[in-house]
Protein backbone atom coordinates (compact mmCIF):
# COMPACT_ATOMS: atom_id res chain seq x y z
CA UNK A 1 0.00 0.00 0.00
CA UNK A 2 1.57 3.37 -0.89
CA UNK A 3 1.11 6.42 1.07
CA UNK A 4 -1.74 7.83 -0.85
CA UNK A 5 -3.89 4.73 -0.59
CA UNK A 6 -3.55 5.42 2.99
CA UNK A 7 -4.44 8.75 3.23
CA UNK A 8 -7.19 8.18 1.21
CA UNK A 9 -8.15 4.92 3.26
CA UNK A 10 -7.95 7.08 6.64
CA UNK A 11 -10.55 9.79 5.12
CA UNK A 12 -12.95 7.00 4.16
CA UNK A 13 -12.84 5.35 7.75
CA UNK A 14 -13.20 9.43 9.42
CA UNK A 15 -16.64 10.32 6.95
CA UNK A 16 -19.26 7.59 8.53
CA UNK A 17 -22.15 9.84 10.01
CA UNK A 18 -22.96 13.38 10.22
CA UNK A 19 -20.90 16.12 11.57
CA UNK A 20 -22.24 18.13 14.60
CA UNK A 21 -22.62 21.18 12.63
CA UNK A 22 -24.74 18.73 9.72
CA UNK A 23 -26.70 17.37 12.42
CA UNK A 24 -27.74 21.02 14.00
CA UNK A 25 -28.44 22.62 10.30
CA UNK A 26 -30.92 19.29 9.73
CA UNK A 27 -32.74 20.03 12.70
CA UNK A 28 -33.25 23.62 12.18
CA UNK A 29 -34.46 23.21 9.01
CA UNK A 30 -36.41 20.68 10.39
CA UNK A 31 -38.24 23.15 13.17
CA UNK A 32 -38.57 25.79 10.49
CA UNK A 33 -40.91 23.26 8.49
CA UNK A 34 -42.49 22.21 11.57
CA UNK A 35 -43.36 25.78 12.37
CA UNK A 36 -44.34 26.88 9.18
CA UNK A 37 -47.34 23.79 9.50
CA UNK A 38 -48.09 25.09 13.25
CA UNK A 39 -48.62 28.49 11.98
CA UNK A 40 -50.58 27.41 8.81
CA UNK A 41 -52.92 25.53 11.30
CA UNK A 42 -53.26 28.27 13.44
CA UNK A 43 -54.22 30.91 11.10
CA UNK A 44 -55.64 29.19 8.57
CA UNK A 45 -57.15 25.56 9.66
CA UNK A 46 -58.41 26.35 12.99
CA UNK A 47 -60.44 29.51 12.35
CA UNK A 48 -62.07 28.22 9.49
CA UNK A 49 -62.88 24.47 11.65
CA UNK A 50 -64.70 27.48 14.03
CA UNK A 51 -66.17 29.42 11.96
CA UNK A 52 -67.70 26.62 10.01
CA UNK A 53 -68.98 24.85 13.39
CA UNK A 54 -70.31 28.23 14.77
CA UNK A 55 -71.95 28.87 10.88
CA UNK A 56 -73.74 25.61 11.33
CA UNK A 57 -75.06 26.61 14.44
CA UNK A 58 -76.17 29.38 13.46
CA UNK A 59 -78.34 27.65 10.13
CA UNK A 60 -79.62 25.55 13.21
CA UNK A 61 -80.97 28.48 14.94
CA UNK A 62 -82.67 30.15 11.71
CA UNK A 63 -83.99 26.75 10.45
CA UNK A 64 -85.58 27.14 13.95
CA UNK A 65 -87.06 30.76 13.51
CA UNK A 66 -88.27 29.96 9.98
CA UNK A 67 -89.70 26.34 11.22
CA UNK A 68 -91.61 29.04 13.66
CA UNK A 69 -92.60 31.69 11.10
CA UNK A 70 -94.38 28.55 8.69
CA UNK A 71 -96.23 27.28 12.29
CA UNK A 72 -97.00 30.75 12.71
CA UNK A 73 -99.28 31.63 9.41
CA UNK A 74 -95.97 33.35 8.13
CA UNK A 75 -95.03 35.52 10.99
CA UNK A 76 -91.68 35.04 13.33
CA UNK A 77 -92.44 35.22 16.61
CA UNK A 78 -92.50 39.25 18.19
CA UNK A 79 -90.32 39.71 20.66
CA UNK A 80 -90.37 43.66 21.64
CA UNK A 81 -86.59 43.97 22.80
CA UNK A 82 -83.71 41.77 22.79
CA UNK A 83 -83.32 38.83 24.93
CA UNK A 84 -81.42 35.68 24.89
CA UNK A 85 -82.20 33.11 22.34
CA UNK A 86 -82.95 30.49 24.75
CA UNK A 87 -85.67 32.51 26.77
CA UNK A 88 -87.41 34.78 24.19
CA UNK A 89 -90.17 33.58 22.26
CA UNK A 90 -88.23 31.88 19.64
CA UNK A 91 -87.04 29.30 22.89
CA UNK A 92 -89.97 26.93 22.31
CA UNK A 93 -88.60 26.23 18.63
CA UNK A 94 -84.80 26.14 18.95
CA UNK A 95 -85.35 23.61 21.63
CA UNK A 96 -81.81 24.33 23.21
CA UNK A 97 -80.63 25.49 26.17
CA UNK A 98 -77.25 24.91 24.83
CA UNK A 99 -73.90 26.82 25.61
CA UNK A 100 -73.10 27.77 22.09
CA UNK A 101 -76.53 29.28 21.61
CA UNK A 102 -77.11 30.90 25.37
CA UNK A 103 -75.72 34.46 24.95
CA UNK A 104 -76.96 34.78 21.48
CA UNK A 105 -80.03 37.36 21.69
CA UNK A 106 -83.22 37.53 19.28
CA UNK A 107 -85.24 40.40 18.46
CA UNK A 108 -88.52 41.08 15.88
CA UNK A 109 -90.32 43.80 16.01
CA UNK A 110 -92.37 45.59 13.28
CA UNK A 111 -91.25 44.62 10.28
CA UNK A 112 -87.18 43.73 11.46
CA UNK A 113 -85.76 40.57 12.79
CA UNK A 114 -82.63 41.10 14.55
CA UNK A 115 -80.07 37.95 15.99
CA UNK A 116 -77.16 38.72 17.68
CA UNK A 117 -74.24 35.86 17.47
CA UNK A 118 -72.20 36.12 20.57
CA UNK A 119 -68.46 34.65 20.09
CA UNK A 120 -66.38 35.21 22.94
CA UNK A 121 -64.28 31.91 21.90
CA UNK A 122 -63.57 32.97 18.74
CA UNK A 123 -59.64 31.97 17.58
CA UNK A 124 -59.30 35.71 16.08
CA UNK A 125 -61.05 38.44 14.93
CA UNK A 126 -60.36 37.37 11.55
CA UNK A 127 -62.65 34.14 12.46
CA UNK A 128 -65.44 36.58 13.17
CA UNK A 129 -64.92 38.19 9.72
CA UNK A 130 -65.34 34.76 8.02
CA UNK A 131 -68.27 33.91 10.11
CA UNK A 132 -69.65 37.76 9.23
CA UNK A 133 -69.46 36.69 5.55
CA UNK A 134 -70.54 33.28 5.21
CA UNK A 135 -73.79 34.46 7.18
CA UNK A 136 -73.80 37.65 4.79
CA UNK A 137 -73.72 35.35 1.45
CA UNK A 138 -76.27 32.48 3.17
CA UNK A 139 -79.44 34.78 4.15
CA UNK A 140 -81.03 37.02 1.71
CA UNK A 141 -82.64 40.49 2.66
CA UNK A 142 -79.91 40.72 5.67
CA UNK A 143 -77.21 43.13 7.34
CA UNK A 144 -74.62 41.62 8.76
CA UNK A 145 -72.39 43.57 10.57
CA UNK A 146 -69.37 41.88 13.33
CA UNK A 147 -67.21 43.34 16.33
CA UNK A 148 -64.61 41.61 17.94
CA UNK A 149 -67.00 39.14 19.32
CA UNK A 150 -70.72 39.63 17.75
CA UNK A 151 -71.66 38.98 14.48
CA UNK A 152 -75.31 41.06 13.83
CA UNK A 153 -77.89 39.81 11.47
CA UNK A 154 -80.97 42.04 11.02
CA UNK A 155 -83.31 40.91 8.69
CA UNK A 156 -86.41 42.90 7.01
CA UNK A 157 -88.85 43.34 5.59
CA UNK A 158 -90.27 40.23 7.68
CA UNK A 159 -93.81 39.90 9.26
CA UNK A 160 -93.12 39.84 13.13
CA UNK A 161 -96.43 38.86 15.15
Amino acid sequence: MNKADGVLLRLRSCQRGYSLIEFAITMGLVALVAGGVFAAYKFRVAPAAWTSAKFDIFNSVLAAAQTAQAARGNAYPAQASAAALTSSALAAYVGSTSTDISNWTYQCSGSNLTLVVVVPDAPSGDSVSMLKDRISYSVPNSTVTNSANSVTVAISPVNCQ
